[in-house]
This record gives C-alpha cells, structure tokens and sequence, in this order.
C-alpha cells in the first residue's frame, strides 16, 4: 500500500513539472512570437540605406535650392467668397518670391500647406515657368480645389476663422 502511494505520489509530481514546462514553453513562444510581430512592424516602417542617401540628397537639393530664392509673406488672412446667401472665407497668402542667384531658375513649383491645429486644412500649389537672376514675382495662394470641370474654393465659416492658422 505504501509503495502506491510513494509511486503516486512521484507521478503526480512529474505531472506537475511537465503541465508547468509546457506553460514555460507556450509563454516562451509566445513572447517570441510577440517580439518577432513588434520587429516586423517596427522595421517595417524604417528607410532602407539607399533611401536613406536618396533622401539626404533630396534635402541637400531642397536646401540648396532655398538658399537660391527668398520667399516673404506680404499678406496673410482671409478672402471672403459668397455663394447664394452663405460667406466662407478662403485662407489666402501673398508671397513675394525673388531670385538670389546669378542664374535663372525654370519649371518651379511653390507649394504653400494650409494648416489649422497641425491637420492639413487644404494647399495651393504655384507653378512659376521661368525666374530671371533678381526678378520679383508676387503670387496668391489660395485654398483652391481642382475638379474635373473648374476648381472650387475650400473655406471656412466665420466662427472657425478665429483658429490659429499656420503655413
């Protein structure tokens, strides 16, 4: 009778050890599983090192090509449209763009982002031809949506135009 016990007793004993390696083995893969889902995402989103070059360079250009332009803000504010009886007012800017450099400046385009509490709000694009060394050109930035048959304007409503807007 005794000699059952002690054999149950070491059975119930290895039962226990191997219920609990299987926990350890099922967190252990698990954790890893985890591990290797966050890796994948976090990688996922990361610049290879060619991109990385392409990208320094496309900011070395950008950089470069500022220094080549000063661009002012004369006016910044609002333009009121009216359509039947409602009045929105259209985010407008007035930029005065000059050429710095010796050299003329062709195919150009100014891109002004409209911005209200960090969201793009709406943005204009400015196509300039041709800039000749120390020409000044002044330019209206509107919030104009192009459609398919004309552009329609994108504003705001009286109350909104409070908000601080940033470009």
């Amino acid at each position: 009778m005794f000699d059952n016990f002690h054999k149950e007793k070491k059975n119930l004993w290895y039962l226990l050890v191997q219920v609990g390696l299987f926990f350890l083995i099922v967190a252990l893969a698990s954790f890893l599983v985890g591990f290797g889902i966050y890796g994948i995402t976090y990688f996922w989103d990361q610049l290879s090192t060619k991109q990385k070059r392409e990208y320094a360079e496309l900011l070395r250009r950008q950089q470069q090509f500022q220094e080549k332009l000063n661009i002012t803000v004369l006016r910044a504010g609002y333009l009121a449209r009216q359509k039947n009886s409602e009045i929105t007012y259209v985010p407008t800017l007035q930029l005065e763009i000059t050429n710095t450099s010796q050299e003329a400046l062709e195919a150009l385009m100014i891109s002004v982002y409209f911005k209200i509490d960090k969201k793009t709000f709406c943005r204009s694009h400015l196509p300039i031809t041709s800039l000749q060394p120390a020409q000044i050109m002044t330019l209206v930035a509107n919030c104009i949506e192009w459609v398919g048959f004309g552009s329609v304007y994108k504003g705001l409503p009286l109350i909104k135009t409070s908000q601080l807007l940033n470009y």
